[in-house]
């Protein structure tokens, strides 16, 4: 079964039908089989996938979008070897393929200062101040010293 084939077969799922990313999913898929649709499942080796997420981030793709990408075709082939469809060695060459966003690559990691916090306070209305004062002082936001 050709990588093309098992994407025909994962998209008339009723279950992926349904689903409101159902065009994403698709537009993913494409861009796989652009690169990898002729090949039979069983012949991708880690290091076709390593070749896909390096041509897709020279296409100008941020790392959380080709690892989204991935992510969709190991979730498509961990169905079809559910469904009998593949072997345990096309599910272990993509579960070999290291993310490219790190952990917590995103995350923000500022603290207001005490300067900042009433700044803020200062120009927001009277009735918002009492929320953005809780969400200080009950750690939904982590600040270096208090009001």
């Amino acid at each position: 079964m050709t990588f093309t084939e098992l994407t025909k077969w994962y998209l008339d799922l009723e279950s992926r039908k349904g689903l409101s990313s159902y065009d994403r999913l698709m537009d993913c898929l494409d861009q796989f089989n652009e690169v990898l649709g002729d090949r039979v499942i069983n012949t991708i080796k880690p290091v076709d996938l390593e070749n896909y997420q390096a041509k897709r981030k020279e296409e100008g793709r941020a790392d959380a979008t080709v690892d989204m990408e991935i992510r969709i075709v190991k979730t498509m082939i961990k169905r079809a070897f559910d469904n009998g469809l593949v072997g345990s060695e096309t599910i272990r060459a993509f579960n070999r393929v290291k993310k490219l966003l790190k952990r917590n690559a995103n995350a923000r990691n500022r603290v207001l200062r005490k300067d900042e916090i009433n700044a803020l306070i200062s120009l927001l209305p009277l009735h918002t101040r009492a929320i953005l004062f809780i969400a200080i002082h009950t750690g939904m936001r982590k600040t270096k010293s208090c009001l």
